[in-house]
Parts: structure tokens; C-alpha cells; sequence
């Protein structure tokens, strides 16, 4: 099975930087927190996430696909990574999650590997396999899908979500899709808006926006290039998405996320977008 990791780190996280709501993101997610206190919520039809407490020693793991919000009332320190799964049957379990999992961070790591395995978790070949284990482990903790009703429907339409997750910056044909998965266009929208709470297009557009303010956040790519890095060959076509939905510019957006790290360069994570790493 193969576990693709997009990025990880250690971050000391402030309020103005945290508290914050994203729409649908194709990857998943590890968290332990080191120190402080953070809540956490997903949502998948798009209704408010319901917040919970990310407790200390414990990892927890967050599926993609959702809707997510987070909040925390002073700093806190997290370690985290980003990844994806390719095996259909842990991805469904992945899917089936409508709140954080979590275990104690003792009972899935050996002590000696709670420091790296997480925040590291693309660095090396030797970090990449221990952080795939973990997460194996952690998905196989998952229960079995099961079959009939929401499982069935999520089965039958993995391929073209899974295609949509690592192919967002192109082009996006829903008759293509429907082909991929043996249905007409309009089933397939039925389909997709039913298991989503949104459309195909809407849900590109989340996936597009989402990986935008990542690259904003974490780089200081012109907007020009974050645009084409996301799918926009017009640069001004995405200013206009960019400010309909997150209410400003991408310039000022970018301002103001790095200003959340209140200019304290000790306290920001260095984050260097990598290519995908699969193990």
C-alpha cells in the first residue's frame, strides 16, 4: 500500500493564527500536541464542526475529504504531517470518520520514536517508512467498512475522489469522471453532491483554495505562480475566486497569515513544500 507524505513540521501555534476554518482538503492528517491546548472539528456535509479538545500525549488523526476548524485560546506547540493513502479499503475507514481519532501517543510509539516520527515524517527514507508504519497502524486501529448504504456509495465513487485529490490543478471533466466509475454525468452529480454536501466543481475549487493559502502561508511564490501552481493560468481569474470566498486579496491574505506568527521568527515553523513522497 502506499502512503504519499506532502509536508510536516513543528509549529508553535498563536490564536490569530490558528483559529481559522478550510474547506475540503484532499489530504489527512497526524497531530500530536507538545505543549498547550487546541480544539479540533470536521465536518462533512458542511454544517458548523463540532469542536473537541486535542489532548496531550495522545496521537490523533484527522481525515481529509472534510470540512475543518480549529481554535485555540493561547499558543500551544503541535507536530504534525500531511499524507494520503492509496489502498481503497483503509481509505473508506478513513472516510467513514466524522471526528478526530485519537490513541495514546505511548500505546502507538516506541518512546524513542515519539520525537521524529511525526513532525519528520517526510524528511528521509528512514523517517518516510516509520511514519508510514505509524500510520498504517493507526488505520488498521479504524473499523472495517462496512457494506450497503453511505460504504457502497463511497466505493463506488473512490476512484473519481481519489483521481480529483491528486489531479485538482487540471483540468476537470465530470463526464470523464463519471466514466472513471460506470455512470452518466447526472448520476454521477447526484452521486457526488450527496456524498460531499457540495459539487464537483465547488469541491475543485476547495482543493485549489485550500492549497493556495498553504502556498501563501508557507512561501513567497508571486501570487502569479501560487495561481498556476493551483490550476489558474489567469492570475486575475483567481484574485476573484481567491476574494469571493476568503473575503480579500491574495496579497492581503498572505499579509495577514504571516502576521500571525506576530513577527517572533523563533516561533515559526520552517516549512519547505516538497515534492509528494511515497513510501
Amino acid at each position: 500500500m502506499d502512503v504519499t507524505f506532502w509536508c510536516s513540521s513543528r509549529h508553535t501555534c498563536h490564536p490569530r493564527m490558528w483559529c481559522d476554518d478550510h474547506a475540503h482538503e484532499p489530504w489527512s492528517k497526524l497531530y500530536i500536541v507538545r505543549q498547550g491546548h487546541a480544539d479540533y472539528g470536521i465536518s462533512r456535509d458542511g454544517s458548523e464542526p463540532v469542536l473537541r479538545t486535542l489532548e496531550l500525549e495522545r496521537i490523533h488523526l484527522i481525515p481529509g475529504g472534510c470540512r475543518h476548524r480549529h481554535a485555540c485560546a493561547a499558543p500551544f506547540v503541535l507536530d504534525w504531517c500531511h499524507f494520503t493513502v492509496a489502498d481503497h479499503d483503509l481509505g473508506l475507514r478513513l472516510a467513514r470518520l466524522d471526528r478526530p481519532a485519537s490513541w495514546p501517543l505511548a500505546e502507538v510509539l516506541p518512546a524513542d520514536l515519539h520525537e521524529r516520527a511525526v513532525r519528520c515524517a517526510h524528511h528521509t527514507p528512514g523517517d518516510r517508512l516509520i511514519a508510514a508504519g505509524l500510520v498504517l497502524q493507526l488505520l488498521g486501529r479504524l473499523p472495517e467498512p462496512a457494506t450497503g448504504g453511505e460504504s457502497d456509495l463511497h466505493r463506488r465513487l473512490d476512484p473519481a475522489v481519489w483521481w480529483l485529490g491528486y489531479h485538482f490543478r487540471e483540468s476537470v471533466s465530470v463526464a470523464a469522471l463519471a466514466r472513471k466509475v460506470g455512470l452518466k454525468p447526472s448520476r454521477f452529480q447526484q452521486l457526488f453532491h450527496q456524498l460531499h454536501g457540495c459539487g464537483v466543481y465547488a469541491y475543485v475549487m476547495n482543493l485549489r483554495l485550500s492549497e493556495a493559502q498553504r502556498l501563501l502561508a508557507t512561501s513567497d511564490a508571486p501570487v502569479q505562480e501560487v495561481a498556476a501552481k493551483v490550476g489558474y493560468a489567469n492570475p486575475f481569474h483567481f484574485t476573484r475566486i481567491f476574494g469571493r470566498h476568503l473575503g480579500q486579496s491574495p496579497s492581503a491574505w498572505r499579509a495577514q497569515a504571516q502576521a500571525r506568527f506576530g513577527g517572533d521568527q523563533g516561533d515559526r515553523a520552517t516549512v519547505t513544500p516538497m515534492p509528494a513522497t511515497t513510501t
